[in-house]
């Protein structure tokens, strides 16, 4: 019933959730929903194959407006080159709650590109580092403030306690971030029927109880909502005041390059003058040395033409 209702064109959705869903039949379908921005589905028992893992991720990555996205039991076998392209394709995500068996250090250098993120959940084990976590910490942007980081770690992981404290004061301290760390068993544990919430609620048989991982309880630690809502408006205010701030730059550079081209262009109009004076003086000097030159030469044609009638008076005396 649904598949039919994700196809068709002239339906366009902005929430979905689908819970026990059979995901192959909804791969066309869903890709068409490119209005989404919260989409949660979660396939109880597993029924995405390892092979197909690659199609999912493609029809998902066609919904580039999304806002919130939760996967449960989707697949074990994200890898990250698919969170990689999720991250790549969907850059408005504010929440990601993702179900796996995978997760370590290269999936935070893919989830590094999401710089809107203020929730991420990972709803099984991860195996993460401390270089790893102090290494994403550097990629957050002002869009991720107030980031809270669920992770959950088997006993046998390599982020020790004194690392998560460095990491949980660095991250505090950049975007005034929390991490929430749960120890639990080295299995894969099974997702609770709720998950609209990431909290620590697991019984003792499933999962030890979890660390003092916040100095105050996660609702008082954690930005209110309001603060959350704002903080995209904040973050693309301070882009508009940086190109503003360009823009009145490049203003000031353009208005300087006239001024100086037009001073050059009066200067060299002077120089113009200059030479067009000089050369109507020498032009009028040499005007006069040629009336001169003239004249003396009228004045030795009229001597020559008297003594010429001399000589022909002398001439016809002799």
């Amino acid at each position: 019933m649904v598949a039919p209702v994700l196809e068709e064109e002239a339906i366009r959705l902005l929430d979905h959730q689908l819970e026990n869903c059979d995901l192959p039949l909804l791969f066309d379908g869903l890709a068409n929903q490119t209005s989404l921005q919260r989409l949660s589905l979660t396939s109880n028992p597993l029924k995405v194959d390892g092979h197909k893992d690659k199609v999912f991720t493609h029809a998902v990555c066609q919904l580039t407006q999304l806002r919130e996205l939760s996967l449960q039991r989707i697949s074990k076998y994200f890898s990250n080159e698919m969170i990689e392209a999720i991250a790549t394709n969907l850059p408005l995500l504010e929440e990601l709650l993702i179900w796996g068996s995978m997760f370590n250090d290269g999936t935070l250098k893919s989830i590094s590109k999401l710089k809107y993120l203020r929730k991420l959940a990972f709803e099984s084990r991860a195996d993460f580092t401390s270089d790893g976590s102090m290494g994403y910490i550097k990629t957050l942007a002002p869009g991720n403030r107030g980031l809270r980081i669920h992770i959950e770690l088997g006993r046998t992981n390599h982020f020790s306690k004194p690392e998560r404290d460095t990491t949980r004061r660095a991250l505090n301290r950049e975007i005034r971030g929390r991490l929430y760390v749960h120890l639990c068993a080295d299995s894969m544990p099974e997702p609770e029927s709720d998950h609209s919430e990431y909290e620590s609620d697991r019984s003792e048989e499933e999962c030890d109880q979890p660390e003092e991982e916040c100095d105050q309880p996660e609702e008082k630690c954690d930005q209110s909502d309001d603060d959350n809502d704002s903080t995209k408006e904040e973050y693309e205010a301070k882009l508009r005041d940086q190109e503003a701030a360009f823009k009145a730059v490049e203003e000031k550079l353009i208005a300087d390059h006239t001024a100086a081209i037009e001073a050059l262009k009066a200067e060299l109009e002077g120089r113009l003058a200059d030479l067009q004076a000089g050369y109507g003086r020498v032009k009028g000097q040499l005007e006069a040395q040629l009336e001169a030159t003239k004249t003396e030469l009228g004045a030795t044609k009229t001597t020559l033409e008297s003594t010429n009638t001399e000589l022909d008076t002398t001439k016809a005396e002799l």
